[in-house]
C-alpha cells in the first residue's frame, strides 16, 4: 500500500494547475475559464472600468479613455482589441495607462485604425 501524499503536495499542486493551465480544482471536469467583459460585474462602464484600472489622473488621460470607449460603443475599434491590451497593460508596471496608451496605439494602426 502507497503512503498518501502529505498535505502541503497536495494543495501545491492544485494551486500550481489552478494558475498555470487555468484548470479547475476538480481535475474530473472539463470547465472552461472565461473573462467576463470589463466592467459586466459591476456595473459600471467600459469608460469608468479603464480610467480606473488604468489609474487615470490627467484630463488627457481621460479624454484618450472617453475616445477609446466610445470607439467600442461606435464599433470602429474592436473590444477584445482594447480588452487584450487592457489586460497586458495592467500587468506591465505601476503606470499602466502608459504602456496601455501606446500598445494600443501600436496594435491599432497594424489594423489600419488611428486613434
Amino acid at each position: 500500500m502507497q503512503k498518501p501524499l502529505p498535505f502541503w503536495r497536495v494543495l501545491w499542486s492544485s494551486l500550481v494547475a489552478v494558475a498555470t493551465l487555468g484548470l479547475p480544482l476538480e481535475m474530473g471536469t472539463a470547465q472552461t475559464i472565461r473573462r467576463p467583459k470589463l466592467g459586466s460585474a459591476t456595473g459600471a462602464t467600459l469608460e469608468e472600468t479603464l480610467a480606473a484600472g488604468l489609474r487615470c489622473r490627467r484630463p488627457e488621460e481621460f479624454a484618450f479613455v472617453k475616445l477609446v470607449a466610445d470607439r467600442v460603443e461606435e464599433g470602429t475599434l474592436p473590444r477584445s482589441l482594447v480588452e487584450g491590451t487592457f489586460f497586458w497593460a495592467r500587468r506591465q508596471n505601476q503606470y499602466p495607462y502608459i504602456s496601455f496608451r501606446y500598445a494600443l496605439e501600436l496594435r491599432a494602426k497594424k489594423l489600419g485604425l488611428v486613434l
